[in-house]
């Protein structure tokens, strides 16, 4: 009885011992019988997406060819014009009517297929283009001047600047009432080669899809918003770019979260202390330039129904909501009914409360924060920032970045912080943003913004 309960116990550890055997059989068995059905699945797979980007590939040398073709046709009609327009007085009418209507057909043209190929050079990773948010006088044209003397990229200047609605080539050279060299110089820019606004003036007289609501109107845009015209302009910039674009914004700081959210792109914030910022707009003021803080009182004035700080600071320091077919009446209307009316610490908080929500919005959605006091006064913080460029394949020199200190402001601490504090306050009772969040923002801009060494 022992040695058959001995002979079972054997037999069935000898059957255990096969189980891991029979296992691995059975496994290798199911392989073979369904790997052909696998491979020939990521097979069909891998052919699907090669026809993908074949016709995608096919696709975008369409659109190129069209492109450069429509390109021609609108340069042979721009000479031709030309020529039409040095005999204009033994045309007649009708002729002249039929020709600029046969000019306009093409630039049509020329628009939709740029804003077509727009839309494909935004899905290769190579050509995403990048987004400098800033607010006047922080850095941006050296910043940008960078981006463009590099010839890597094209490089566009204020894509939402006034300007733009009447491009005349013939007047490049004088387009701010200055040959550009002196206007650098007024400015405090540093010096480029060519125009500002050159990689437009390749384009025609006018940019086409550019309305003059993109230049402030659309400030303050929500996420949701659906803005197609302005969404096809900067398609349409981003198709017309022979290499990678670059957009230099100064508008753009309560639209980013739109920009970012409608466009595969890299974002960076140009940030600078905001009481050297509001000394540089205070410089110019002083020279007879009215143009920045006119600039913060439209930006307020015509959005003011559209954000709840603008509507109460409108009312406080009565900011008017005006509204014109032409924004140069819209300029004369508020820096002659309006800002006669303000002195300079009301100037300084009008421009705390752009730069405040600005800072807000951008801290936590833009890929880069480029705090330029810091990049400044700093080698360490230029070789991380260089650092931090080159993750998105973004090669530039900054040793020589530098930007302008003030040694005397035009207000005191004391006024400084009272205006700080109180839109920071306002901020807060509107419950604009959960209040723990802006209260870690005002703790991060008095330790780490106006809390930097040389800067106040």
């Amino acid at each position: 009885m022992q040695n058959k309960q001995k002979q079972s116990l054997k037999r069935l550890g000898g059957i255990v011992r096969k189980i891991p055997v029979i296992g691995f059989t059975i496994w290798w068995v199911y392989m073979l019988l369904t790997a052909p059905k696998k491979i020939f699945t990521l097979s069909a797979e891998k052919d699907r997406l090669e026809r993908s980007n074949q016709e995608l590939r096919e696709k975008q040398i369409e659109l190129e060819n069209k492109l450069q073709q429509a390109n021609q046709e609108l340069r042979i009609l721009i000479k031709e014009l030309n020529n039409e327009l040095r005999s204009l007085e033994s045309k007649t009418n009708e002729q002249n009517s039929i020709f600029v209507n046969q000019l306009s057909s093409v630039t049509d043209i020329i628009t939709k297929e740029c804003i077509e190929l727009g839309k494909l050079k935004i899905k290769n990773p190579d050509l995403k283009p990048i987004f400098i948010h800033s607010i006047f006088r922080s850095g941006s044209t050296y910043l940008w001047n960078k981006f463009r003397s590099s010839g890597n990229f094209w490089s566009y200047h204020e894509p939402f600047h006034e300007v733009l609605l009447d491009l005349e080539i013939k007047n490049q050279k004088e387009i701010f009432g200055n040959p550009i060299e002196e206007h650098s110089k007024l400015l405090g820019h540093p010096p480029t080669d060519k125009h500002y606004f050159w990689e437009y003036f390749t384009i025609n007289k006018k940019v086409p899809a550019f309305r003059k609501e993109f230049i402030l109107d659309y400030f303050c845009t929500n996420i949701d918003d659906i803005y197609e015209d302005m969404g096809n302009y900067i398609y349409f910039l981003i198709g017309y770019a022979p290499k990678r674009s670059v957009f230099k914004f100064t508008r753009s700081s309560l639209r980013a979260r739109w920009l970012k959210k409608n466009f595969d792109s890299v974002n960076i914030y140009l940030l600078r202390n905001p009481r050297l910022q509001f000394e540089s707009y205070q410089s110019h003021f002083k020279k007879g330039n009215l143009y920045f803080h006119t600039m913060s009182l439209i930006t307020i004035g015509k959005n003011q129904h559209k954000n709840k700080l603008f509507s109460e600071i409108s009312e406080k320091y009565g900011i008017p909501y005006y509204n014109s077919e032409n924004f140069n009446d819209e300029r004369m209307f508020y820096s002659k009914e309006v800002l006669p009316k303000l002195n300079t610490k009301d100037l300084y908080t009008l421009f705390y409360s752009i730069w405040l929500l600005s800072f807000i919005e951008n801290f936590n959605i833009n890929d880069i924060i480029f705090y330029i006091d810091a990049v400044s006064s700093s080698q360490i913080e230029k070789q991380k920032i260089t650092e931090i460029l080159k993750n998105f394949n973004i090669n530039l020199d900054l040793s020589d970045c530098r930007v302008k200190q003030y040694q005397v402001l035009s207000l005191s601490n004391r006024d400084f912080e009272e205006s700080e504090n109180m839109i920071n306050n306002l901020v807060d009772d509107l419950n604009i943003y959960d209040k723990k969040y802006s209260t870690k923002i005002y703790e991060y801009i008095k330790n780490n913004i106006l809390g930097v060494k040389n800067n106040i």
